[in-house]
């Protein structure tokens, strides 16, 4: 009688785990690109936050407004990827809202006419300046998607997503 050996070969397993590798490797780089967008999502989400607090305290206290970059929290000054301050202008001590986030990743930066440096919200709920973009920018070694936050002279925010 002839005894019948199964199983597989030293190549047939070699090929197997050089798929699984393969496979692998795109999902992971597919996961960063998840994992990018939801931080940058996060970002987006936060700013329009920060924007839609400073106009609603600016109507609820009758006074004006300012959103401003912030190193430290308590006054104007650094770049905007350091954090974001809210508070009112006649009170500068005055904090309504913080916001940093802490992922060398994630770029923040304003353009606007006027006051280049910040966005004053005026007691009524418009803008001093006429328009202004903030552009928010998720940036690694092998990806960079960016999206963008337009505000219009009325105070109004919307996003364009430039890449996703």
């Amino acid at each position: 009688m002839k005894k019948i050996v199964s199983g597989f070969s030293l190549i047939e397993i070699m090929m197997v785990m050089v798929l699984v590798l393969v496979l692998l490797g795109g999902g992971v780089s597919q996961m960063e690109s998840v994992v990018a967008g939801v931080k940058l999502d996060l970002l987006v989400y936060q700013m329009q936050r920060l924007l839609q607090v400073a106009r609603v305290q600016a109507v609820s206290r009758d006074e004006a407004v300012v959103v401003c970059a912030s190193s430290d929290g308590v006054v104007c000054g650094g770049a905007w990827r350091d954090g974001v301050l809210v508070q009112t202008v006649a009170e500068p001590h005055d904090k309504i809202a913080f916001y940093k986030h802490h992922d060398a990743r994630l770029f923040l930066d304003y353009r606007g006419f006027g006051a280049a440096d910040k966005v004053i919200v005026r007691a009524e709920g418009s803008l001093k300046q006429q328009n202004g973009t903030f552009t928010l920018r998720y940036q690694s070694q092998q990806l960079q998607l960016t999206k963008k936050l337009i505000m219009n002279r009325s105070g109004r925010v919307r996003v364009t997503h430039l890449n996703q």
